[in-house]
C-alpha cells in the first residue's frame, strides 16, 4: 500500500500508477537512490519523492498533515517455549507451518507455487501436497509450480532438485530458463516504474505470460523467510551470547567446544567473536558493516549511513542477543520483499507462507538449539518435515547465489557501459562520481572481482532507469531542465 501526502490531501493505491494519473511528475528521492546504489534495503521507500509504502507489521495514523507510525505486532520477543522433548518442537512447527500454507492456497483463483529446488520452496510444495491428498487430490489437482533455472551457472543447478520434487508429487511444472548472460544494457523498452528492467525485460515478460496467463493464476507463493528463521546460516554467535549474557559458563564452554570441532576454530576465538556479538546487538550495529562502493558521492554516503542508523535504533535493553538478532534478522526480510511494481504485464498477490505471523512468533520463541546445533543446521525443519519433502532436497546443502553470469556480462559490455557512464544522469543528480565508476568499469574482473559487480549492476539499473523515465516526459522530469532563455 503507498500514500502521499499533498498539503491537506492524502492520496493512496495498490499501486504506484494512480499516482501519476492525480499528478504526473515526480522528482526521483535521493534517499531512496542513496539506499539502492549501496545496496541497502529499501524498506518504506520507493523511487518517487514523497511517495512511501506502508511500513510491514505497522499501521498509520495520518492527522493534521502529521504520519505516525506504529507497530501492531512486537517481533522483538521477550518470553521463550520450553518444550519437554523435540517432538512437541517438532509437531508444533508442522502444525503452524500446515496452516500457514493452507491460509495461502484456499479457495479462489489459481494459486502458482515457484519450485526452486531448495528446501523452503520445496518445503511448501509438499506441504500444499499433503494437506490436498489427504482430502483426495489425485496429482492434477495438486498446486502448479513454476521453476527458475540457469545452465550458464555451474553453482546453481537446481533442476536435479525440482525435478526430484515433480517425480515424487507426479506433476510437472513450468520450467523458465532465466540466464543473465543476456542482459542487454539498455534502457526498458517499457516505462517501468521501479529499477531493475532492461532493454529485454519486456520480452522475458511476455514469454512468461505466455506460458502461465491463460490459468488465470491470482497469487503466486514464495519460500522467501525459511532459511533466515529456521537456522539456515550455520553461526553459532547468537547462541553462545544468550550463555554469555545469562552468565551459564559451563554450558557457555561446552557449546563453544562442540562449535569449535564442528567449524575447526579455537574455542577462545567464538567466546571472543560471541562478546563482540553481544556489543554489536547493544550498541545499535548492523551485524553486517555497510561497504559503499568507492564511486558513491559523498552526499550520497551521508544519507545512507544517516538511514542505516535510523534503520537499526530502537529498544533493546532487556532482550537476549539471540533475540534481537532474530528480530533485524525478520525486520531485514520485511524491507527486501520482492516488489511487483517491477513487472507490467501482471499484477499477482505475493504469499510468503514462512512469514505467516503465528509460525514466525513461535520460530522467534524457540529456542536457538532447537534450530540449528553443531554441524547441523535447519534441525528442527528437517526432523518435523522428514516424512513428506524427498530427502535429497531436504539434506541438500545451503543453494549457491548466481554471481558468474553477471559478473560475465559487466565483463563483456564494457565499452558500451562506458559509453552508458559518460555524462551519467547518476553524475548529473550527484548521486556517483562518474570518472571512479569508469575507472572500476574499465578495470573490472569477472573473476577476480564478482563480489564487487553488485554495486555496478545496482548503478547501471538505476541510470538506464532515469534515462528511459527522461524520456517520458508526461510522467515525470528526472534529467536537468535547460535554463530559460
Amino acid at each position: 500500500l503507498y500514500y502521499e501526502l499533498r498539503r491537506e490531501v492524502l492520496v493512496w493505491a495498490t499501486h504506484l500508477e494512480p499516482f501519476f494519473a492525480v499528478a504526473g511528475e515526480h522528482d526521483l528521492d535521493e534517499t531512496f537512490a542513496a539506499a539502492f546504489l549501496s545496496s541497502q534495503a529499501i524498506g518504506d521507500l520507493t523511487p518517487y519523492k514523497n511517495i512511501h509504502a506502508v511500513s510491514p507489521a505497522h499501521y498509520f495514523v495520518i492527522r493534521e498533515g502529521q504520519v505516525i507510525r506504529e507497530p501492531h505486532w512486537e517481533w522483538m520477543v521477550r518470553n521463550r517455549f520450553s518444550y519437554d522433548s523435540d517432538a512437541e518442537y517438532d509437531e508444533q512447527f508442522f502444525h503452524l507451518f500446515q496452516h500457514a500454507v493452507e491460509r495461502r492456497t484456499g479457495p479462489g483463483a489459481p494459486v502458482l507455487a515457484e519450485l526452486s529446488g531448495g528446501i523452503d520452496s520445496s518445503s511448501i510444495v509438499c506441504m500444499s501436497d499433503y494437506d490436498r491428498k489427504a482430502k483426495g487430490a489425485t496429482p492434477a489437482d495438486l498446486i502448479d509450480t513454476i521453476s527458475y533455472y540457469d545452465d550458464s551457472e555451474p553453482n546453481w543447478n537446481e533442476k536435479p532438485y525440482f525435478t526430484v520434487v515433480e517425480e515424487a508429487r507426479g506433476k510437472i511444472g513450468t520450467h523458465i530458463d532465466v540466464s543473465s548472460q543476456s542482459s542487454t544494457f539498455e534502457p526498458p523498452a517499457a516505462q517501468y516504474l521501479w529499477p531493475g528492467p532492461d532493454g529485454r525485460t519486456l520480452l522475458a515478460e511476455q514469454q512468461l505470460e505466455d506460458q502461465v496467463s491463460p490459468k488465470g493464476y491470482r497469487a503466486v507463493l514464495s519460500g522467501i523467510g525459511g532459511d533466515e528463521l529456521l537456522g539456515g546460516p550455520p553461526d553459532p554467535l547468537p547462541e553462545l551470547a544468550d550463555y554469555l549474557v545469562s552468565l551459564q559458563f559451563r554450558t557457555l564452554l561446552r557449546q563453544s567446544f562442540s562449535w569449535g570441532l564442528a567449524k575447526r576454530v579455537p574455542l577462545l576465538y567464538l567466546v571472543r567473536d560471541a562478546t563482540a556479538f553481544i556489543v554489536q546487538m547493544y550498541t545499535w550495529r548492523s551485524r553486517v558493516a555497510l561497504v559503499f562502493p568507492v564511486w558513491l558521492s559523498d552526499s550520497a554516503r551521508r544519507i545512507a549511513a544517516r538511514r542505516e542508523i535510523q534503520r537499526l535504533s530502537g529498544q533493546r535493553i532487556g532482550l537476549l542477543p539471540s533475540t534481537i538478532d532474530s528480530g533485524l534478522t525478520w525486520w531485514s526480510i520485511m524491507e527486501t520483499l520482492y516488489r511487483p511494481v517491477k513487472r507490467l504485464l501482471a499484477r499477482r498477490e505475493y504469499r510468503y507462507p514462512f512469514l505467516d505471523r503465528d509460525l514466525v512468533d513461535f520460530l522467534l520463541r524457540v529456542p536457538m538449539n532447537q534450530l540449528k546445533r553443531p554441524g547441523r543446521r535447519r534441525l528442527l525443519m528437517r526432523r518435523a518435515l522428514r516424512h513428506i519433502v524427498p530427502i535429497e532436497v531436504l539434506e541438500r546443502k545451503r543453494k549457491a547465489y548466481v554471481t558468474r553470469g553477471p559478473a560475465i556480462a559487466l565483463a563483456e559490455s564494457k565499452r558500451q557501459l562506458l559509453s552508458l557512464m559518460t555524462h551519467s544522469q547518476l553524475q548529473e543528480h550527484k548521486h556517483i562520481n562518474e570518472l571512479t565508476l569508469q575507472s572500476a568499469l574499465a578495470s573490472f574482473n569477472a573473476l577476480s572481482d564478482k563480489d564487487s559487480h553488485g554495486h555496478m549492476m545496482r548503478a547501471i539499473q538505476l541510470e538506464l532507469w532515469i534515462r528511459r523515465q527522461a524520456s517520458n516526459r508526461g510522467l515525470s522530469r528526472f534529467c536537468s531542465q535547460e535554463k530559460e532563455q
